[in-house]
Parts: C-alpha cells; sequence; structure tokens
C-alpha cells in the first residue's frame, strides 16, 4: 500500500461561497492596527461585511480609534474556531464616516450601526443596546475597511484527513518500506 502524500494547499483554498458564509457568520472580527516599535494593536469587534467593506463602531476617543485615524489602515480577521475550520484576513484602508457623510444618505451613526448590532443581538437587545450608545460613548464612529487584499483558508475537517485507527499499522509499514 502507498502511502499518498496530502495535499494541504489544494485543502486551504477558500471558495467565494465559502468566504460569503463566514462573513454573513455572526464571529467577531479582531481589528489589527500597526504601531511603531510595539506590537499591533489587536482588539476584538463587533462588523458587518456591507458592500464590499467592513464596517464597525467605535468611539473616537479610544486609543484604537485614534491610531487607527494616524495609520489609515488596518486589518480585519474572521475565524471560525469550530469545524469545518475557516478564516479570513483582509487588509486595508479606514475610513470614518463623517455625521454629513451619513446624512446624504439619510442614516445616522445610529441607523448605520443598528444592522451591525443586530448581527449579535436579538431585536429587543439591539434596541436596547443602540438606545444606550449614544449615552455611554457620545462621540462614537463609524468605521468602514476597505480591503485592498483578502485571503480566506479553509482547513478541512479532521475525520476527512486523518487516517482511521484501523489503517495505521498499513500505512506505518508502506513508510517503513519507503512506498
Amino acid at each position: 500500500m502507498t502511502a499518498e502524500p496530502i495535499d494541504l494547499a489544494a485543502m486551504v483554498q477558500m471558495s467565494d461561497e465559502d468566504l460569503a458564509t463566514l462573513l454573513a457568520e455572526s464571529y467577531p472580527c479582531i481589528l489589527s492596527i500597526s504601531r511603531k516599535e510595539k506590537g499591533p494593536v489587536a482588539t476584538p469587534l463587533w462588523y458587518e461585511y456591507r458592500n464590499g467593506k467592513f464596517v464597525l463602531g467605535m468611539d473616537a476617543g479610544s486609543f484604537k480609534a485614534k491610531l487607527l485615524a494616524r495609520t489609515g489602515r488596518a486589518t480585519v480577521t474572521i475565524q471560525r474556531p469550530v469545524e469545518p475550520y475557516q478564516y479570513v484576513m483582509a487588509e486595508g484602508e479606514a475610513h470614518f464616516l463623517s455625521d454629513e457623510e451619513l446624512a446624504a444618505h439619510g442614516e445616522t451613526v445610529w441607523s448605520y450601526f443598528k444592522p451591525v448590532v443586530a448581527r449579535y443581538l436579538d431585536a429587543d437587545l439591539t434596541d436596547r443596546y443602540i438606545a444606550m450608545l449614544p449615552i455611554l460613548a457620545p462621540d462614537y464612529k463609524i468605521v468602514e475597511i476597505t480591503p485592498k487584499a483578502m485571503r480566506g483558508e479553509s482547513i478541512p475537517r479532521h475525520e476527512d484527513v486523518l487516517p482511521k485507527a484501523e489503517d495505521l499499522p498499513k500505512l506505518l509499514e508502506a513508510m517503513e518500506k519507503g512506498e
């Protein structure tokens, strides 16, 4: 019996359909922002992938918002922590939406951010959360990350790539013979 090598490169490709499915799930993203002479700032946030952009919200006075405003770039990573393991990493430019930009589309910070919150909370809690945010974070801002590069990978399910216990002796024998 010849032990066939596993082609991991062929297994870790992510289809457009898998990518869309992962982005539609409600896992938080990790927003990573580079900084000089230290490691990047990486923080979990709720997001929505909307019209080819990652929509995030944050208090304008927070460290991450100030750093993001200075750098203008960030990486967003979303990971499915259960099988089939998948992740997507998008690197891109950050843009803070002004109140004028939102108003031009008939939106406020809160109406634009509500669909993001609704991905993670039920309707009643979404409404309560959106009502609470202006009190807790009156200078809340919407950030859109426009991906310039995006990469996703799917890791195969263990049962699809790991040999069954009863096959191990044959595989070991084949390996010892150099087959």
